[in-house]
């Protein structure tokens, strides 16, 4: 007979013939009671508090769907393994239970589930309506400061304008305010420059005659005047008595003569020159006056030109803040009148009194945790046992 030693040709077969040690998952089931209930003490017991919620735009299925969200438990602070939704079959309820180590916490969070909530779907409906108020609230900021602006640039214009027109007048095509001394002093000019030019074309003496109509000679030149034509009288008289020229009589009064000549020809050039004089004044005054009528004239035109142009920005950020100004309004009655998609049925209350499954799970499952560790304990061993046990053949 010979012996040979080889492994089993399945374990089944070898755990017919092989007996189980009871004392093996006696073990393992006290070993996994040990530690369920070391972690039972260890873990903070969970309170649950519950709230009873109905929605007032869906059906409970798609609020419980919200519920769910990310952004609704972010709004609430809470988690999805904390959350425990359970929708009323046939209506819009829903009854929400939070988990929490705290139990007023725990109530807190249910409570303040509803708010997400109604937050969550609002932002939702409303899309960027938060982004264009904030838009609108800027662009209002930026055109008020911009309105401002272009009212303290009209004043200025405004106030330019009204110098403008004390100085020239209210219109450019109207009569300036000073062109009465202008038409004054063109008429004068006139009036001299005919005078100058018939002094010069006159000659002596009739210059004295023109002179006299022009009302030129005062009352010194009016007492050489009457000299010298007396004078010239009396020659003329000597001259038909037939008096000799080297008499004394006519000598002495060829002598005054022609002083007296002398003396008035100086007199007139004088007067001619002074009367030159004024006529060039005059040309030069009228000149300043026509210089200062196209100033003042020119700066009415800008002055309205400009006032044009700043009233112009005035009224166009004016409407332009007007328009803002009520689309702001539309936007922020839109916002306030946001409608209520969800009303607390019954708020949660703190419960002093732990939850359940919570911390009992662990020390409800030992007992089958016991059970499969024995037994594969048992079936190590088994197995070892049959690597080393001799077959024969």
């Amino acid at each position: 007979m010979h012996r040979l030693v080889m492994n089993p040709i399945h374990p089944k077969l070898t755990l017919r013939r092989l007996p189980i040690q009871g004392e093996n998952l006696l073990l393992c089931g006290l070993a996994a009671t040990a530690v369920a209930i070391v972690i039972s003490c260890v873990s903070a017991p969970l309170y649950r508090s519950s709230a009873k919620f109905v929605f007032l735009t869906e059906t409970a299925e798609e609020g419980a769907k919200w519920l769910r969200s990310p952004q609704t438990l972010a709004k609430a602070g809470l988690t999805s393994s904390r959350l425990l939704i359970r929708p009323v079959a046939g209506t819009a309820e829903v009854e929400v239970s939070v988990l929490d180590e705290n139990p007023q916490r725990a109530a807190q969070l249910a409570n303040a589930l509803a708010a997400a909530y109604q937050n969550t779907r609002w932002r939702a409906d409303a899309g960027d309506q938060p982004e264009r108020l904030a838009g609108l609230e800027e662009t209002m900021t930026s055109l008020s400061a911009a309105s401002e602006t272009a009212k303290h640039e009209h004043e200025a214009v405004s106030h330019s304008l009204d110098e403008a027109r004390e100085r020239f007048g209210e219109h450019p095509e109207d009569r300036w305010r000073r062109q009465g001394e202008v038409d004054a002093a063109v008429e004068y000019h006139k009036r001299l420059h005919t005078q100058l030019q018939e002094l010069r074309n006159s000659p002596f003496p009739d210059f004295l005659q023109v002179a006299n109509r022009h009302k030129l000679i005062n009352s010194d030149r009016m007492v050489w005047v009457a000299e010298y034509l007396g004078t010239i009288t009396t020659l003329q008289a000597q001259e038909k008595a037939a008096i000799p020229d080297n008499h004394p009589e006519a000598i002495r009064a060829r002598t005054q003569a022609a002083a007296l000549r002398v003396q008035l020809e100086k007199d007139a050039a004088d007067l001619t020159a002074s009367l030159a004089l004024k006529v060039d004044a005059l040309r030069e005054r009228i000149a300043s006056l026509e210089a200062e009528k196209t100033k003042h004239k020119t700066s009415l035109v800008e002055a309205l030109a400009a006032y044009q142009v700043t009233d112009g920005m005035r009224r166009a950020t004016l409407a332009n803040l007007q328009e803002a100004r009520l689309r702001l309004e539309a936007e922020r009655t839109a916002a306030a009148a946001r409608p209520d998609y969800v009303r607390v049925l019954r708020p949660a209350h703190p419960q002093l009194r732990a939850a359940l499954p919570g911390f009992w799970i662990p020390l409800l499952l030992s007992p089958m945790i016991g059970l499969a560790g024995g037994l594969l304990l048992q079936w190590h061993r088994m197995l070892a046992d049959l690597r080393r046990r001799p077959v024969t053949v």
